[in-house]
Formats: C-alpha cells, structure tokens, sequence
C-alpha cells in the first residue's frame, strides 16, 4: 500500500480530485447537464482552489487572533508599567525597562 502512495505522489495523481477519475462519457454528460455552480465548484476541487482558499482563511483567522493577542499584551504590559514606574508613566518606562531586566515581566 506505501508502493502505491509513493507511486501516485511521484506522478501527481490526486485520488480525491474528481477531475482525475472521470472517464469521457461522464465527463461529456456532467459538462452537457450540470449547472454553472456545480461546475465551478468542480473546478474549485479539481485546480486545489478550493483548498487554497481554505487555507487562507485560516491564515486570515490566525492573524486575527495573533492581533488580538498582541493587543491585549500591550494593555497588560501598559499596565505593568504604570504600577512599576507611577511616577514615570508608560511611554518613559518602556525606555527605561528595554535595556535591563527589570519590569514585571
């Protein structure tokens, strides 16, 4: 069974595209009867678009959260500062605390 996988990645055959299984007849019948929507999502499947796509919307969402990550580490360490340095306040203490190790950190 490896044989086979190995096989079939060295010559680029993707099992699950359903352009690669369709024989002629089918293939005439499905192009002479179906919808424009089913074909476009035939082609989505086929060109791996549609897993493209997929994949960058999941990216999209990722970056998001990364966003929203730093964001709420910003206020964190916003607030971080102002109990370390209350005289000082954020915007001195960021400078003060980037080349030493102290900070709340």
């Amino acid at each position: 069974m490896e044989s086979l996988h190995t096989l079939m990645r060295m010559m680029g055959i993707q099992i699950n595209n359903p352009i690669s299984v369709l024989d002629q007849n089918t293939s005439k019948t499905f192009l002479a009867q179906s919808s424009s929507e089913v074909k476009y999502e035939l082609f989505m499947r086929a060109t791996a678009l549609e897993d493209i796509k997929n994949f960058h919307d999941d990216i999209h969402a990722r970056i998001k959260q990364i966003e929203l990550d730093v964001k709420q580490k910003k206020q964190v360490s916003s607030k971080c500062f102002q109990t370390q340095f209350p005289v000082v306040g954020p915007s001195c203490a960021t400078s003060l605390v980037v080349g030493s190790k102290t900070g709340c950190f």
